[in-house]
């Protein structure tokens, strides 16, 4: 509705605002996205082996996951079948980074 999210950012040091630019956000999202690549690289084989366990929905992987003993992307509560279809498309991304070199 045309209102600004948020709030405003306070540094705990000396109480001054903080401004984040937008090369900054752009830094975060970055890092954040090769984060989760990084991980999904890490929960490959893991997903490849739940699969060929015979795992076919997403809530299935997901199951096999939570049954791994797998911590979650933030490492709190159960695998979700929406985190699962997160962490395959990553695998995409990485396999597709793959073929063109």
């Amino acid at each position: 509705r045309g209102r600004t999210l948020g709030g405003v950012r306070v540094r705990k040091s000396n109480g001054q605002r903080v401004v984040i630019g937008r090369q900054a956000q752009k830094s975060g999202a970055a890092a954040n996205h090769k984060r989760a690549i990084d991980r999904a690289a890490d929960l490959a084989p893991t997903i490849a082996a739940i699969r060929n366990d015979g795992a076919i929905t997403l809530r299935d992987i997901a199951a096999g996951l939570e049954a791994a003993g797998i911590a979650t992307p933030r490492g709190q509560g159960k695998w979700s079948p929406t985190q699962v279809k997160r962490a395959l498309e990553a695998i995409n991304i990485l396999r597709s980074s793959a073929n063109s070199r």
